[in-house]
């Protein structure tokens, strides 16, 4: 699942572009899983009790323009009788922090193991957004990015990866709330390509 983008639009800045001429091999294709490619993870890393009514938001490029039809996260233990999940995308605002919401895209159930998927249609224009997810329950453990390698250095850009902020389950807010905390094992909610628009 893990891929490098092909090339990072210029409207986003200089930062980008730099990463664009590096990394502009790559050509992502449909029914592949798209997920953020300046983190590594191992994809046997485990947050173990994930805790309840946090909502982490993981680092989510996009570089192309692309159409999704699955949202998903992968659940290793699973949580009590009756353990959601919401899942969802928001953009970025500017500043490396996520910024209105784009998707909540609703419940999963995360009692069971394996790969919780929810159908979507969304469609994303090049640039940064942060996958969501939110549990109500403090049991579940879902897998998360086991070790980042910061890109090009700009530790201070790319906060670990990720972010999270105490939130009562529920629907996810429209704006993400302010004052968060760098995540350094944010939990991977990943978007299946439909196409390559």
């Amino acid at each position: 699942m893990s891929r490098h983008p092909s090339r990072f639009p210029r409207v986003l800045g200089p930062i980008e572009q730099v990463l664009s001429d590096t990394l502009n091999w790559f050509k992502p294709k449909a029914g592949e899983w798209w997920h953020g490619t300046l983190v590594r993870t191992t994809w046997r890393d485990v947050y173990v009790d994930y805790p309840a009514n946090r909502l982490s938001a993981y680092y989510y490029p996009v570089f192309r323009r692309m159409r999704f039809n699955q949202i998903a996260v992968h659940v290793v233990a699973a949580g009590a009788a009756g353990a959601k999940a919401r899942l969802g995308v928001y953009r970025d605002r500017g500043d490396w922090y996520p910024g209105k919401l784009v998707l909540d895209a609703g419940e999963v159930s995360v009692d069971v193991t394996g790969a919780r998927t929810l159908e979507v249609d969304l469609v994303l224009e090049p640039g940064v957004y942060w996958t969501a997810y939110l549990s109500n329950d403090g049991t579940v453990d879902p897998v998360c990015v086991g070790y980042q390698i910061p890109p090009f250095g700009f530790t201070a850009m790319v906060p670990y990866g990720g972010w999270y902020v105490s939130q009562a389950y529920g629907p996810l807010p429209s704006v993400y709330p302010a004052g968060a905390v760098r995540e350094g094992s944010p939990i991977i909610v990943v978007l299946r390509i439909a196409s390559v628009l």
